[in-house]
């Protein structure tokens, strides 16, 4: 009886290692598009940057018609921002456990912008559906003296 359980019990800690491995895995996808994007941005290669979450994104393969226009008018609006700074996290939000949003703060030389990465799990595995660049419009004067001010 003991040699039995302890069988399932091993079994049970294999299985159950590889589910945390698998959802790690996942996790792990997910900050290593985010990381390879601002790592682009860093460089100034804003193209690659772009280029990037289209080729990750599930979405804009089906999208191919419109991708191209998107492309540029994305890549513009980063231009006209001025050359990027740096970047800080704003938040992250899991929607009813199959779509997972993160926000950033993009410092540009001349505006701050907001980027949202928007993720979808179907099954077991996360893919980026979804990035768009806005205003900080959404921001109140509390949160914004404190992104400004680093208070």
């Amino acid at each position: 009886m003991k040699k039995t359980i302890l069988c399932i019990s091993i079994l049970f800690i294999f299985q159950y290692s590889d589910l945390y491995s698998l959802a790690n895995l996942n996790k792990n996808k997910k900050e290593k598009i985010i990381n390879e994007f601002f790592n682009y941005m860093s460089k100034k290669d804003y193209k690659s940057a772009i280029g990037h979450l289209m080729t990750e994104s599930s979405i804009y393969k089906y999208l191919k018609s419109k991708t191209n226009k998107f492309y540029i008018d994305f890549y513009k609006k980063i231009q006209q921002n001025g050359s990027f700074i740096s970047f800080k996290f704003l938040g992250k939000k899991m929607v009813k456990s199959t779509i997972w949003i993160e926000s950033y703060l993009l410092i540009f030389e001349n505006l701050p912008k907001r980027m949202n990465f928007i993720f979808y799990k179907p099954k077991n595995q996360w893919k980026l559906i979804a990035f768009n660049m806005d205003d900080l419009y959404f921001l109140n004067m509390d949160d914004y003296i404190k992104l400004r001010f680093n208070k």
